[in-house]
């Protein structure tokens, strides 16, 4: 409405302008309607001139020039409405710079806060960390402090103890131990074998091991010499206790071999023959008295009725080397009496045995 209003402004002070074109009067800068024309001219003592009517080309030409106008205000509009928005964006972009660079400094301030507040707590536990370490050390010290005072005393005690048992042993008399097979006088001692073998003369150097040790034999020939200058009243009264001491010891064999299971005899038989296998002299293997006997063969049990008949004489090789002729000379059905008493006993002993094994839990 403004845009046509300033249309017809400009066109009527054009009209004016050539109608008065040798008027004095100075010409107006602001548009003119009808009625400011009208009265433009009465002050200027010329007639009122009716607006003609315009032309068709120069209607084209004003219709054109008004189109011109228009586009130019337009661009201008145009030109100015992306100035004012570049302007608004120029403007936000500033605001929004400005916010951003107040969070950055905002989030920076928060940051180096927290860094303040992790480095201080870090410091805090790295110092709480020592304290807790010295403690340690300490309690550590205590501890080994204590240890190493009952160690001292545990080493007081022990060497307390050893000194003791040393006293002890040496105060109490040395009893021998409890074998029924040696012969022993009241004390139970060997006294004159005991009192020559610390002396000098009765002593050697031993080949193995270079150590002095007694001499049996310079012993014994003393003792025997003793024995032969001895009054028949003395010797009289050795013997009877050896007689006394032999019925006792008989005894204490005989109740000692009773005692042992047949495992005892099993263990001690064992060990007799590892000790001959090393070359060593042993006493014969035990027996389990319960043990039934293996019988003699069918040979021995006729070795042994001719013995009793005396068929046979001279030595026990002889003996048997007389047996033998004899049973190589018998015939077969005197032969087979004795196999079938030979077979009747061991028949009669292996159900002995099982039962003895049995009862002893032998596998």
């Amino acid at each position: 409405m403004l845009l046509n209003r300033l249309f017809v402004g400009l066109a009527a002070q054009a009209l004016f302008q050539r109608v008065a074109g040798t008027s004095n009067a100075p010409i107006a800068r602001a548009p003119l309607t009808t009625s400011a024309l009208v009265k433009l001219a009465k002050n200027t003592n010329q007639p009122a001139v009716k607006a003609k009517a315009t032309p068709k080309s120069a209607r084209k030409s004003s219709t054109a020039t008004t189109n011109k106008s228009k586009a130019d205000v337009t661009a201008d509009a145009t030109a100015k409405a992306e100035k004012a928005k570049k302007l608004a964006e120029k403007r936000e972009s500033a605001k929004q710079d400005k916010l951003q660079r107040e969070l950055a400094n905002k989030e920076k301030k928060q940051k180096e806060k927290e860094k303040a507040l992790a480095q201080k707590q870090k410091e805090k536990a790295r110092e709480l960390a020592r304290k807790e370490k010295e403690k340690a050390k300490e309690l550590a010290k205590k501890e080994k402090k204590q240890k190493d005072k009952a160690r001292e005393l545990a080493r007081k005690e022990k060497e307390k103890a050893k000194e003791l048992a040393k006293k002890e042993k040496a105060s109490k008399a040395k009893t021998p131990k409890d074998k029924p097979w040696e012969l022993r006088d009241a004390d139970g001692k060997l006294d004159r074998f005991v009192q020559l073998k610390h002396l000098d003369e009765y002593q050697k150097i031993s080949p193995s091991s270079g150590k002095r040790i007694p001499d049996l034999v310079a012993m014994t020939t003393s003792v025997a010499k003793e024995w032969k200058e001895l009054p028949d009243a003395q010797r009289a009264e050795f013997e009877k206790k050896v007689a006394e001491s032999k019925v006792q010891y008989e005894k204490d064999l005989q109740a000692w071999r009773e005692s042992l299971t047949p495992e005892d005899i099993r263990r001690q038989n064992l060990y007799y023959s590892h000790q001959r296998k090393a070359g060593k002299v042993t006493p014969s293997n035990l027996r389990d008295p319960n043990m039934p006997k293996r019988p003699p063969g069918a040979f021995f049990l006729f070795v042994q009725e001719q013995r009793n008949a005396g068929s046979l004489s001279g030595s026990v090789l002889e003996q048997s080397r007389q047996a033998g002729e004899m049973w190589k000379s018998m015939s077969a059905d005197k032969r087979q009496a004795y196999e079938k008493l030979g077979a009747q006993q061991l028949e009669e002993y292996s159900q002995a045995m099982e039962k003895y094994k049995a009862s002893n839990q032998i596998a």
